[in-house]
């Protein structure tokens, strides 16, 4: 029986170590019954490899030739491939699939309950969030004051201590929408990939029991204070070189 489960369809950049985390812990929870994920990489199974080269080569070659010096001379740091998910028992879509149809769909059927945006690369159609208040999205840093994208990295190019997971409501801005719960990990780290494996493990042990009582109305949503926003972009060759420069590993 799943009619009281907590039905929900997920949004996806590609199966990485840190969404599968995410993913694992939501398909392990019997109170909840996964329905589908969308994967906006070229496929369901992507680990990522592909997105993530082109993104290095776009960093500058320099750059590219430090990160690959930094996995082979400092094995703490390194990526280490894990296996994929098992027991992932529902439907994939991917980028050949039209993405609208698919979220029209999605949104128009009563029996999902939530529409978990993790680390979701793409914006979400206005006409679509009109008509919906299903959505909902991971975002690895603290708002309002770490909108916008790579959030991660802006928290080491700052040099923070604390490292952050925020649940938020999907309104037509960009990580604007009310907060559900945000919770703060103190990180030493200074791998962007082990940052963000950290915060990824750790939303994965409490995003559960969030899910559950915000369908059950159970949260206190906070509204973002619009005076408190920072908006981030991708960063570009020369922050990428001085967030190396400062002994940062990528």
């Amino acid at each position: 029986m799943t009619k009281n489960k907590l039905n929900l369809f997920i949004l996806t950049t590609n199966l990485n170590d840190f969404n599968k985390l995410i993913i694992d812990s939501l398909n392990a929870d019997r109170r909840i019954r996964i329905n589908g994920i969308y994967c906006s990489e070229s496929f369901a199974g992507d680990d990522g490899f592909k997105s993530k080269f082109k993104r290095l080569i776009s960093f500058g070659i320099i750059n590219l030739l430090k990160i690959v010096i930094q996995y082979i001379a400092f094995k703490n740091f390194r990526i280490l491939r894990k296996k994929r998910s098992k027991n992932l028992k529902f439907p994939f879509y991917n980028k050949k699939n039209n993405y609208e149809k698919i979220l029209s769909k999605i949104n128009q059927d009563d029996s999902i309950d939530i529409i978990l945006l993790i680390y979701f690369n793409k914006i979400i159609p206005p006409d679509i969030l009109s008509r919906s208040n299903k959505f909902l999205n991971i975002h690895p840093g603290k708002l309002p004051e770490n909108r916008g994208v790579m959030t991660a990295f802006w928290s080491l190019y700052d040099n923070e201590k604390f490292g952050y997971i925020t649940l938020h409501e999907v309104d037509k801005g960009i990580d604007t929408g009310d907060i559900i719960f945000e919770e703060k990990f103190t990180t030493e780290s200074k791998s962007l990939y082990k940052l963000m494996y950290g915060l990824s493990e750790n939303c994965a042990k409490i995003i559960p029991d969030y899910l559950i009582k915000y369908k059950n109305k159970q949260c206190n949503k906070i509204s973002q204070d619009s005076q408190l926003a920072k908006y981030r972009n991708r960063p570009n060759k020369k922050d990428i070189s001085l967030m190396l420069k400062n002994n940062n590993f990528f």
